[in-house]
């Protein structure tokens, strides 16, 4: 201070025609800017703190901490923990993957705690890639994830491979049939090799599990489909046609416990079925085709063509408003002829007699979901039956599942994940003496899907009605730790 007065005097002296008021003026400028210089450098200071989660208490690494309006910056350590320079006032901007940003203003304590909160919009943003996550935006290849709420909530299906059909964009799912234990036909982008399979890598929690149907829809909580070769890189040769990554559920900590059940029950119908032909003009083509290629007396299973349409012309004119029941009557429905060949006249509905109208099914589950300070658990069980189609000896599939999870901290530097899957399959069917739906669709309506004295000709009814069931029980289970 004193240096300052002098200095102020001494000027004063040399510059005795300047006007005082100007002199006054500078001096108390010069004074103000050193006096801030000086207070300025002294508010900067080591600030420390420790960053955690909001679920758990958790310390959180990798947290980047910015002052904000400067290029001074830091991250926290595994424990949390960080030290930046700073002053009074300053902003101290904090970020980090999954959780939303905050804004701590400083005041003049040297030490923060600061608690950070998950962000669902930002988590949305985030995609499963093998080692670890990244942010969609930042990746090179091709990757879709799945709004599993949306897809799997509003359709009532027990396989997830079906609930993913016209769901991912390049993702193919084709089934060849309806059965009830048909496989899929999986493909990303297309055929993928004209020798080999082209089937994309499945893993469910970084397990390889090429039949979906063991996971309970209900236990899915995401699926991220990355669908280019890139994914080699991570995967190796196994991921050159793609990778689908399903993760499941798992327990929370902080985090009450709840018990939730839901179930549906569904109706099907098949959407279109084909018609069978009128007999009278199919049996006429075939006298014809017969004819064109030699054949004087053409026949079917020991029925002369011709015979065969004049006397199912005949049943359609006197006997098809009246003959209506499943047991047959001889000379009207059939005949013996003295030769031995038996002639089958009456015209059948063949779908209303071998398909049910409608197919059940339903499904319930209950999960119990919930955790402590230290430890989060997951349980979820689930029953499955689903019927099908034939109304003679029809198969039927029943599934149970259980999974289970169980997530612990015992100490800071530890954490421990445990999961639990088992599947129990159990399958009805009816024993194959032959196709049964090949051999329904293969033969005329005029074929008999009667009884005469209480017995079946022998066609596909008999062979169903007289089928014993056969059962497959398949049970699938395993651990991760």
């Amino acid at each position: 201070m004193s240096l300052i007065i002098r200095h102020f005097f001494i000027a004063q002296l040399k510059i005795k025609t300047l006007n005082m008021r100007r002199i006054l003026q500078l001096a108390f400028l010069s004074f103000g800017l050193l006096l801030f210089g000086f207070s300025g450098h002294a508010q900067e200071r080591p600030i420390s703190g420790t960053i955690t989660s909001g679920v758990g208490n958790v310390p959180l690494s990798g947290v980047t901490i910015t002052i904000k309006g400067t290029n001074r910056s830091t991250v926290t350590d595994q424990e949390g923990k960080f030290a930046i320079n700073a002053r009074s006032g300053e902003t101290l901007h904090i970020t980090s993957v999954g959780y939303a940003a905050q804004d701590v203003v400083l005041s003049d304590a040297t030490t923060v705690a600061i608690t950070m909160t998950e962000s669902q919009t930002v988590l949305d943003d985030i995609v499963v890639v093998g080692y670890g996550t990244q942010r969609k935006a930042n990746l090179t290849g091709a990757v879709t994830t799945v709004d599993v709420t949306k897809t799997f909530g509003s359709k009532p299906l027990n396989d997830p491979t079906k609930a993913l059909q016209g769901v991912v964009p390049g993702l193919t799912i084709t089934y060849g049939n309806g059965g009830l234990t048909a496989g899929p036909a999986i493909n990303i982008r297309g055929v993928g090799s004209i020798n080999g399979s082209g089937r994309p890598l499945i893993l469910v929690d970084n397990v390889e599990t090429p039949d979906l149907t063991v996971i309970n829809p209900n236990d899915i909580e995401s699926i991220s489909v990355l669908k280019d070769a890139a994914s080699t890189s991570i995967y190796g040769a196994r991921a050159a046609f793609g990778v689908v990554l399903i993760k499941t559920k798992s327990g929370k900590k902080n985090q009450k416990t709840t018990v939730t059940y839901n179930n549906y029950f569904a109706w099907s119908k098949p959407t279109i079925l084909p018609d069978f032909s009128n007999p009278v003009p199919e049996l006429q083509a075939l006298y014809d085709a017969s004819q064109r290629s030699g054949i004087t007396s053409p026949e079917t299973f020991g029925m002369q063509l011709q015979k065969l349409k004049t006397g199912i012309e005949n049943w359609q004119k006197n006997y098809a408003s009246t003959n209506t029941g499943t047991e047959m009557i001889e000379g009207q429905d059939f005949e013996l002829s003295p030769d031995g060949r038996v002639y089958f006249y009456k015209v059948w509905d063949p779908k209303k007699v071998m398909l049910r109208d409608y197919t059940k099914s339903q499904m319930h589950n209950l999960k119990i979901q919930g955790g402590g300070t230290n430890v989060g658990y997951y349980m979820s069980f689930g029953y499955s039956n689903d019927e099908g189609i034939l109304k003679m000896s029809p198969d039927n599939v029943k599934k149970y599942n259980i999974t289970g999870s169980i997530n612990a901290s015992p100490t800071k530097w530890l954490d421990v994940d445990l999961k639990m899957l088992y599947r129990n399959f159990d399958y009805d069917y009816p024993y194959a003496y032959q196709d049964y739906w090949y051999y329904f669709w293969r033969w005329g309506a005029y074929f008999p899907y009667g009884t005469w004295k209480g017995n079946y000709f022998r066609h596909t009814p008999a062979y169903m009605d007289a089928a014993n069931t056969n059962n497959v029980v398949d049970n699938y289970q395993r651990v991760d730790i």
